[in-house]
């Protein structure tokens, strides 16, 4: 009787980890032996800048490509083009061993997708649809036939094989692009609501009824004009900010409110939004929007509606009492029930425990005022020269950054100049600050001194009209806050490997300080400009008790050293006998 043989086809295992992926090319006598060791190179480097260990990084596409956006050249003392060939080599190892798909074969745009191309106005517009030109011209999708489900299927695609760009913004960019040829070009294709996908838009206040927008102004004018002679509304006018805020939060609760089921029209004035029941849907609709997350911003908007039902609606004792008790169990669930630093902060914070570290955020003024120096007359070198003289000013004085934004040279700076020496002293009126404390600094030595280069050689670069702004926008009055917070951020990264905003700076200060003068509260409350001690020690306590662990150590370290130098465990240090 013949014995019939059946083979199994073996089934190799998709690695799990980047040791997995190791082990796979060691074994595999396909690669050349030096590619080979390329490829095992990558992955080594990769763990060693990540300060990880090979086996405990996922081989996972995603998780890869959120960790290299942390790997910066500066902090693992490499080029940068070390680290592009690192992330080429490892997305090599990825696609040889099968975590990457195989690559679609290369095919050129369709006719009708050049057609569409030649469209566009900006070459950014052709260059960001590139890509995905190839891959609907693969499939046979002709631009008359894209859909907002071709373009999540072009984001799942490039989910699973790129390590560099963040797959959403591409998608979105390439989303803009498309939608922007469309509209220059004046075709019928439809457009892609991909390019409108981000956060959560309110409804706007006119899908509501004109009563309640009548009497939102009215609560936002009480708000605004205080009446001298009553006793209910706040003691001075809120600043625009506030008032925006405030109508933010409102539209944020009604538009939460329909969500959960109630129909526009139930909202006649501000007292119909200001109920229990309401309230209670609307919070619950916020929190299953984000996925069951508390957003920092509910407290809030739970604080300006206790505000407008104590103080303006005059709402019933339940509806009263209801919101008080969301405020204090939002703030026990987020234990923010005492100022603190947010576990974010803490976080980057602990950037600078590396002495290094904060040598590179010291030093960045002068290296990118040194650059901008060799080319004077040029646009970009000013810009770089304002990032340095922002830097500088925050290092030496650490405001706010709206106050830093807003920074006007009659009303806010004076100099005293002695010989060759120039400094600034800084005099901020009580209303232009966020807490209406004064301050009162003075800018001096090295900061000063890049200042005076940014205003006498760069500022004048930056706008036609300048005015009297420390930080002009081009359009001739100050730079805006959230633009100006993220540029700094932002150069402050690719110069450094750091991730720090500009808010940072004030707790960097603050360390920085408490690590050389342990216990001084003081000096710190006065520096940051906030009205009591007891808040500033409430919320650095944790930092001045991390140094006084760093002392502590310091100390039985040394006694340690100079025990183990002199004696032996267990036994006296006596001396020989004669």
């Amino acid at each position: 009787m013949a014995i019939r043989i059946i083979k199994r086809a073996v089934v190799r295992k998709s690695p799990e980890t980047l040791a997995d992926v190791a082990g796979l090319l060691e074994k595999d006598g396909t690669l050349p032996g030096n590619r080979r060791r390329d490829l095992i190179s990558a992955i080594n480097s990769t763990a060693r800048l990540a300060g990880r260990q090979a086996f405990d990084i996922p081989a996972d596409v995603s998780v890869l490509r959120d960790l290299f956006k942390t790997l910066h050249p500066v902090q693992g003392r490499i080029s940068s083009k070390r680290v592009s060939n690192i992330r080429a080599d490892l997305a090599a190892a990825l696609q040889h061993t099968g975590v990457i798909p195989t690559p679609d074969p290369d095919t050129e745009p369709s006719m009708a997708w050049r057609k569409f191309l030649d469209h566009a106005t900006a070459k950014h517009q052709a260059w960001c649809l590139s890509r995905f030109a190839r891959f609907c011209s693969l499939r046979q999708i002709e631009p008359a036939n894209v859909t907002d489900a071709v373009v999540r299927d072009f984001r799942t695609w490039l989910d699973v094989r790129i390590l560099t760009n963040d797959p959403k913004k591409v998608v979105k960019d390439t989303a803009v692009a498309f939608n922007a040829i469309i509209k220059r070009a004046g075709l019928n294709n439809p457009l892609l609501t991909t390019a409108l996908a981000g956060r959560h838009v309110a409804r706007r206040l006119d899908t509501y009824p004109t009563s309640l927008r009548e009497d939102i102004e009215r609560y936002l004018k009480r708000l605004r004009e205080p009446d001298l002679t009553s006793d209910e509304g706040p003691l001075r006018p809120l600043r625009p900010t506030s008032l925006r805020n405030i109508e933010a939060h409102i539209r944020q609760v009604l538009d939460a409110s329909v969500a959960a089921g109630y129909p526009p029209d139930h909202f006649k004035t501000l007292a119909d939004l200001v109920d229990i029941d309401v309230i209670r849907a609307a919070v619950s609709q916020m929190i299953e929007r984000r996925g069951g997350e508390l957003a920092t911003g509910l407290g809030n908007i739970l604080a300006t509606l206790l505000a407008i039902a104590r103080h303006y609606v005059k709402a019933t004792a339940k509806t009263v009492k209801g919101l008080e008790i969301a405020n204090r169990q939002f703030h026990a669930r987020r234990d923010t029930s005492e100022p603190r630093l947010s576990p974010k902060n803490e976080r980057r914070l602990e950037q600078f425990d590396l002495e290094r570290n904060r040598e590179l955020l010291i030093e960045l003024p002068h290296k990118l005022m040194a650059r901008a120096d060799k080319q004077p007359g040029r646009k970009h070198a000013a810009l770089e020269a304002m990032i340095a003289a922002a830097i500088a000013v925050l290092l030496a004085c650490p405001l706010r950054m709206a106050t830093l934004s807003a920074l006007d040279l009659t009303e806010d700076m004076s100099v005293i100049e002695e010989g060759r020496t120039r400094e600034y002293l800084i005099h901020i009126s009580a209303e232009k600050v966020k807490n209406r404390r004064e301050i009162a600094a003075v800018i001096t030595g090295p900061q000063a001194s890049i200042l005076t280069r940014y205003l006498k050689h760069h500022r004048k670069l930056l706008a036609k009209q300048p005015g009297n702004w420390v930080f002009p926008a081009i359009s001739g009055g100050p730079r805006t806050p959230d633009h100006f917070g993220e540029l700094i951020k932002g150069r402050i990264f690719r110069e450094t490997g750091l991730v720090v905003h500009p808010h940072l700076i004030r707790h960097f200060t603050v360390r920085t300080y408490l690590e050389a003068v342990p216990g001084d509260y003081e000096t710190p409350r006065k520096l940051l400009g906030h009205a009591s001690q007891k808040m500033v020690a409430t919320v650095y306590a944790p930092l001045a008790s991390r140094a006084a662990f760093r002392r502590y150590g310091d100390l039985i370290n040394r006694s340690g050293n100079r025990t183990n130098k002199g004696t032996i465990k267990g036994k006296r240090n006596r001396k020989p006998r004669k």
